[in-house]
This record gives C-alpha cells, structure tokens and sequence, in this order.
C-alpha cells in the first residue's frame, strides 16, 4: 500500500491519504485550551478591562491586540518577560529585533546611563549622530546613512 506521494507543484512527500479532522474534536481543544489560557491570565483580563478606558481595543498599537484579550508584561530580563500574573514567559519577538542583545542587557544599560548625564535628544546634528552614522557605513561598508523617525518616513526617504 502506498502510504506518501510527492506534490505535483512543490515536490514534496505527502500522506497519500488523509482521514477528515473531526470539527467536534477540535472545538473541543480549543474550548480546552482558550479555558486554560483564561485560568491562567486573569490579571491581563483585568489590565486589558483597565486599558480599555483610555486606549482603542486597551492597547497602544493595534497589532498587540488580540482576542479575548493580551497577555500584559510588567518586567523582562535577557530572553524572558514576566506577565501580570507573575508567570516567566520566553521573549520570541524581542521587540522585532530592537531587543536582540536581551533585555536589560548590563552593557546597553550602561551605555544609556552614560548617555543619560549628557542628554539624550538634541533635535541638531552633534558628534553622537556623526558617530552612529560612522559606525553604521563602516559596518554596513556604504558610503552614508540618513537616519528616519519611523518605517514610513524611512520609506519615504527611499522612494524619493
């Protein structure tokens, strides 16, 4: 009996033949397990109830919301968060690659703290731009860099 065949187009080796999943079962699961994931985040039901009042869908950013609510960190350290309900969750995100070195990584932190004693925005040129700019083209090997104040004005940059 012939037990995997190869897809047509991708070429892979699939099950020659399937049974149909059983929609009662997996309502069952998910039932079970939305109910484990409410038992076990109750304080972010309860932040998420909070935010609500002061922010569309009670996140700052539209993307953090899902349903029946998020789950709401108060502390993250190297790869790990801590959520409302004291719980210690793996960090797979990483703040999309701005948290890469961990969080509260004691190098990063220290650097921002020497920062801090000489300021940290200026809104003018200075050597702390001219040196990130410099280390950038080295790294990168290009010949200059423009720095952006989000995704969309970094876009517009280079469509222009």
């Amino acid at each position: 009996m012939k037990t995997h065949a190869n897809h047509a187009q991708t070429f892979r080796s699939v099950p020659a033949t399937s049974e149909p999943l059983s929609v009662t079962k997996i309502q069952a699961l998910l039932d079970q397990e939305w109910a484990r994931f409410k038992e076990n985040t109750s304080a972010s039901e309860k932040e998420s109830t909070l935010a609500l009042r002061t922010m569309p869908l009670g996140v700052p950013s539209s993307f953090q919301h899902w349903d029946p609510y998020p789950i709401s960190i108060v502390s993250a350290q190297g790869a790990w968060m801590t959520d409302v309900d004291g719980r210690r969750l793996l960090d797979l995100s990483m703040g999309f690659g701005a948290m890469l070195a961990g969080h509260l990584n004691p190098v990063v932190v220290a650097e921002i703290e020497a920062s801090l004693k000489e300021g940290m925005l200026f809104v003018t040129p200075s050597p702390i731009s001219r040196d990130a700019g410099e280390r950038i083209c080295k790294r990168f090997a290009i010949d200059q860099v423009r720095f952006a104040n989000s995704g969309t004005e970094a876009t517009m940059y280079a469509t222009r």
